[in-house]
């Protein structure tokens, strides 16, 4: 467990501590070198990669391109779930419908300016994935 309760937002969107909701924020509370290869740890299958995207692709073949946030969201949720550092497990907060929102505003100002926000896009995409990850912890 964390020394000291860090204040965050809940995925439900409540205000409370790392204490309260079991995860804080990547950057928060690492200690020791990143460089050790035995810090970061993948235990993630072939298989279940596999399966995973098969069904991201079918979400949004299915969908005509409008399930792509929930799909994008599948993908990132399978890799944080799979992604331990320093002990603790990634997690992934962010929602399909979260993203869905930000997605059709993104596409409706895209195609305002006829493709130039298209170069906004990319990165506020990277930037909502990152922000959506956080450690959980686990009480010892």
């Amino acid at each position: 467990m964390i020394d000291s309760p860090i204040p965050l937002w809940t995925a439900h969107g409540h205000r409370g501590t790392a204490h309260d909701v079991g995860y804080a924020s990547l950057g928060q509370h690492l200690t020791g070198s990143v460089q050790n290869p035995t810090t970061f740890r993948f235990d993630g299958t072939p298989s279940q990669y596999w399966r995973m995207q098969i069904a991201a692709v079918a979400i949004t073949v299915f969908t005509l391109g409008f399930g792509l946030p929930y799909a994008l969201t599948l993908v990132d949720t399978w890799k944080a779930k799979h992604t331990h550092i320093q002990g603790h497990r990634l997690k992934f907060t962010g929602s399909g419908t979260n993203l869905l929102g930000r997605w059709i505003g993104w596409y409706l100002l895209t195609f305002a300016t006829l493709g130039i926000y298209f170069f906004w896009v990319v990165p506020k995409l990277a930037r909502w994935r990152t922000e959506s990850l956080a450690l959980e912890f686990q009480p010892r």
